[in-house]
């Protein structure tokens, strides 16, 4: 979403407010509601975005359910392959201050503990 969508703001309540983006921060957006005033709303809430009848192209374009899925799961792929190489990093950077506080050894001797 960016500034100049109109979009559709639900509350924990049920209560939905249609508005436009008319700024935005790192976490919040603010909305100028239909009637009413500009509000900051967080980019954690439910916020749908919305066709904005004053301009000619459609703004709001549904994706076939399989290529959703596929986005996801390609998604979870990605953050197990992260976890893999933090935990690599992480055993990496353990050996390396446990030799160099003298509590193993590594080298022609092998491997070593004290």
């Amino acid at each position: 979403m960016k500034i100049g969508d109109k979009v559709k703001v639900t509350y924990t309540n049920g209560d939905q407010f249609l508005g436009v983006i008319t700024a935005e921060t790192t976490k919040t957006w603010t909305i100028d509601f239909d009637g009413e005033d500009s509000r900051r709303i967080k980019k954690s809430m439910d916020i749908v975005l919305v066709d904005n009848p004053k301009t000619p192209k459609k703004e709001v374009v549904t994706m076939p359910s399989t290529v959703v899925d596929y986005a996801k799961k390609q998604a979870r792929g990605m953050n197990w392959r992260v976890a893999i190489w933090v935990g690599i990093a992480f055993a990496l950077a353990t050996v390396a201050i446990l030799v160099g506080l003298d509590i193993i050894t590594l080298g022609a001797g092998g491997f070593m503990g004290k």
